[in-house]
């Protein structure tokens, strides 16, 4: 009777045992979203490092959700960040992207970038970027005819048929004379005809 008794209560718990090791096993490889982004290893890189207003900058962030929505944010600080646009990962969790220096970005100035989720629990942060001064352009040196004056400034055109609004001392020079001109090229310009020449020296060409 006592064996009858034994044998029933195996039957009876051996199929409790299975459950209770199945189970345990599920809960073991179940990992949830919020344990994925706690231990998810995330970075963001720039590249160049430092650079004059208006560069454009190339990024690369990693450890992210495969195929995730992202908001790129570019601010003076870690903490002032704003977005400037929204940009997709890849199936391995990562992106690449590129961004122009905004506005604001001044020679002196830090700027800093970070990959956010839409809900704003995932992130990653780099910088800061230098901003530097612009280099100046190198000298150009152009022989050509000055033509008729433009609206603002005077017309110069190369001999290699290249056509410049030209600022600065002529010298007396005017339309139909062949010149030689030596200047640089302007960055900011009242001309309006297309690339300006800020003259540094201007001869009667032989």
């Amino acid at each position: 009777m006592r064996l009858v008794l034994a044998l029933l209560l195996c039957g009876f718990l051996l199929p409790l045992s299975t459950t209770s090791l199945v189970r345990a096993q599920d809960t073991e490889q179940s990992v949830s979203d919020d344990e994925i982004s706690t231990t998810a290893r995330r970075s963001l890189t720039f590249r160049p490092q430092a650079g004059p207003p208006g560069s454009r900058v190339q990024l690369e962030g990693e450890g992210f959700r495969p195929f995730e929505r992202l908001r790129l944010l570019v601010g003076r600080t870690p903490s002032d960040l704003r977005r400037q646009k929204n940009v997709e990962v890849n199936r391995r969790g990562r992106v690449q992207t590129s961004v122009e220096l905004p506005d604001w970005a001044r020679p002196g100035r830090s700027v800093f970038f970070a990959l956010q989720s839409s809900d704003g629990r995932r992130r990653a942060t780099a910088g800061p970027f230098r901003v530097t001064e612009r280099r100046p352009s190198p000298p150009l040196t152009l022989r050509g005819t000055l033509l008729t004056g433009g609206a603002e400034c005077a017309v110069f055109r190369s001999d290699d048929g290249r056509r410049y609004a030209l600022t600065g001392n002529l010298g007396g020079f005017g339309p139909g004379d062949r010149v030689n001109v030596r200047g640089r090229i302007a960055e900011m310009s009242p001309c309006m005809q297309g690339q300006t020449l800020a003259v540094e020296r201007i001869s009667k060409a032989k």
